[in-house]
């Protein structure tokens, strides 16, 4: 669902909600999967969310980023765990086994902004803009998309502001500085920059 109900910005965000209708689960499986347009590379990817999870006691709320194996295999590439009594996790190797980050928690009703660094040897984790943990890249894949899932023991989360880039932006200086264009100035909305 896409409520109004919570938003870290603006006035809507995805809203991955217990179902009443089902029992819980021992794996999260309830939520949504969102393949990208095409793959993009394990080497230069970052990918950043919003998320608010609203009572602890309930449900572990997981975002993974995923792949397919050369056993064509659907693998985790990264992923991160709100935890049901407000500890915070990643998924650490293919078997989704769990590494409790150190010392990081959430809060309910309170929304947290995470990113996820991929680089060809790397998966760096930021809470808030903090880096909190750090490790070996365990697949090596492309990433086809992500998924959010919960294992329905209760409480809702909602996401917002999801972003991702592949690539890295180029630092070379400019050789006529001249042609360069930015514009309007002031910025409202929109900024333009021509070379």
């Amino acid at each position: 669902m896409v409520p109004d109900e919570e938003a870290s910005d603006g006035t809507y965000a995805f809203k991955n909600a217990y179902e009443s209708g089902f029992d819980f689960q021992w794996l999260p499986i309830f939520g949504a999967a969102k393949n990208f347009d095409s793959p993009k590379s394990y080497e230069d990817f970052t990918f950043s969310y919003d998320v608010l999870v609203t009572e602890t006691n309930g449900a572990d709320f997981e975002v993974t980023l995923y792949g397919i194996d050369a056993n064509d295999d659907f693998v985790p590439v990264a992923g991160i765990v709100m935890e049901y009594q407000g500890f915070i996790y990643t998924i650490d190797n293919i078997n989704y086994s769990a590494f409790y980050i150190e010392d990081a928690t959430w809060t309910p009703n309170t929304w947290l902004n995470v990113k996820i660094e991929v680089t060809a040897s790397e998966l760096k984790y930021y809470l808030n803009d903090v880096l909190a943990y750090t490790r070996s890249n365990f697949t090596s894949v492309a990433i086809l998309g992500f998924n959010m899932l919960h294992n329905n023991y209760g409480g809702n989360a909602y996401y917002d502001n999801f972003s991702f880039e592949s690539g890295t932006l180029s630092v070379d200086d400019f050789e006529d500085a001249s042609a360069l264009r930015i514009y309007p100035n002031p910025v409202a909305n929109e900024l333009q920059i021509k070379c």
